[in-house]
Protein backbone atom coordinates (compact mmCIF):
# COMPACT_ATOMS: atom_id res chain seq x y z
CA UNK A 1 0.00 0.00 0.00
CA UNK A 2 1.42 3.73 -0.79
CA UNK A 3 1.97 5.74 1.86
CA UNK A 4 0.38 9.38 1.52
CA UNK A 5 -1.57 12.30 3.00
CA UNK A 6 -4.72 10.98 1.61
CA UNK A 7 -7.81 10.31 3.65
CA UNK A 8 -8.26 7.05 5.20
CA UNK A 9 -11.28 6.55 2.52
CA UNK A 10 -8.70 6.42 -0.04
CA UNK A 11 -6.33 4.06 1.79
CA UNK A 12 -9.86 2.10 2.24
CA UNK A 13 -10.94 1.98 -1.41
CA UNK A 14 -7.08 0.45 -2.07
CA UNK A 15 -7.69 -2.21 0.25
CA UNK A 16 -10.76 -3.24 -1.13
CA UNK A 17 -9.52 -3.15 -4.86
CA UNK A 18 -6.08 -5.27 -3.57
CA UNK A 19 -8.27 -7.67 -2.01
CA UNK A 20 -10.90 -8.11 -4.98
CA UNK A 21 -8.33 -8.01 -7.90
CA UNK A 22 -9.72 -4.29 -9.04
CA UNK A 23 -7.94 -1.57 -10.75
CA UNK A 24 -9.28 2.38 -10.89
CA UNK A 25 -8.72 3.08 -14.78
CA UNK A 26 -10.35 6.50 -15.13
CA UNK A 27 -12.91 8.84 -13.76
CA UNK A 28 -15.91 10.24 -16.32
CA UNK A 29 -17.03 14.16 -14.41
CA UNK A 30 -20.17 15.06 -15.17
CA UNK A 31 -23.09 17.67 -14.31
CA UNK A 32 -26.08 17.06 -12.28
CA UNK A 33 -28.13 19.74 -11.58
CA UNK A 34 -26.20 22.41 -10.01
CA UNK A 35 -23.32 19.93 -8.67
CA UNK A 36 -20.24 17.96 -9.99
CA UNK A 37 -20.66 14.42 -10.01
CA UNK A 38 -18.33 11.42 -11.11
CA UNK A 39 -18.85 7.69 -12.28
CA UNK A 40 -15.72 5.93 -11.70
CA UNK A 41 -14.55 3.14 -13.90
CA UNK A 42 -13.05 -0.14 -12.28
CA UNK A 43 -11.35 -3.13 -14.35
CA UNK A 44 -10.42 -6.51 -12.90
CA UNK A 45 -11.76 -10.01 -12.64
CA UNK A 46 -15.19 -7.93 -14.05
CA UNK A 47 -15.63 -4.77 -15.14
CA UNK A 48 -17.28 -2.13 -12.50
CA UNK A 49 -18.81 1.12 -12.57
CA UNK A 50 -19.69 2.90 -8.85
CA UNK A 51 -21.69 5.84 -10.42
CA UNK A 52 -23.20 9.38 -8.97
CA UNK A 53 -20.28 9.89 -6.36
CA UNK A 54 -18.80 13.26 -5.49
CA UNK A 55 -16.37 14.66 -7.97
CA UNK A 56 -13.65 15.59 -5.25
CA UNK A 57 -13.54 12.76 -3.87
CA UNK A 58 -13.22 11.18 -7.86
CA UNK A 59 -10.66 13.10 -8.78
CA UNK A 60 -8.96 12.84 -5.23
CA UNK A 61 -8.55 9.03 -6.21
CA UNK A 62 -7.88 9.80 -9.70
CA UNK A 63 -4.75 11.95 -8.26
CA UNK A 64 -3.60 9.10 -6.37
CA UNK A 65 -3.63 6.40 -9.10
CA UNK A 66 -2.50 8.93 -11.70
CA UNK A 67 -5.55 8.35 -14.02
CA UNK A 68 -7.75 9.65 -16.18
CA UNK A 69 -9.79 12.31 -15.47
CA UNK A 70 -12.49 12.73 -18.03
CA UNK A 71 -14.43 16.10 -18.23
CA UNK A 72 -16.91 17.41 -20.83
CA UNK A 73 -15.90 20.03 -22.95
CA UNK A 74 -18.80 22.10 -22.19
CA UNK A 75 -17.65 22.11 -17.97
CA UNK A 76 -14.51 23.31 -19.27
CA UNK A 77 -16.28 26.14 -20.86
CA UNK A 78 -16.59 29.90 -19.18
CA UNK A 79 -20.32 30.94 -19.40
CA UNK A 80 -21.46 34.45 -19.93
CA UNK A 81 -23.96 36.47 -18.93
CA UNK A 82 -25.95 39.17 -20.37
Amino acid sequence: MKESLYPQSIKMIEEICEENELILVKVKIYESGEVLRANLYFTGKKDLVLRNYRASDAMALASYYTIPILVRKNLLKETMEA
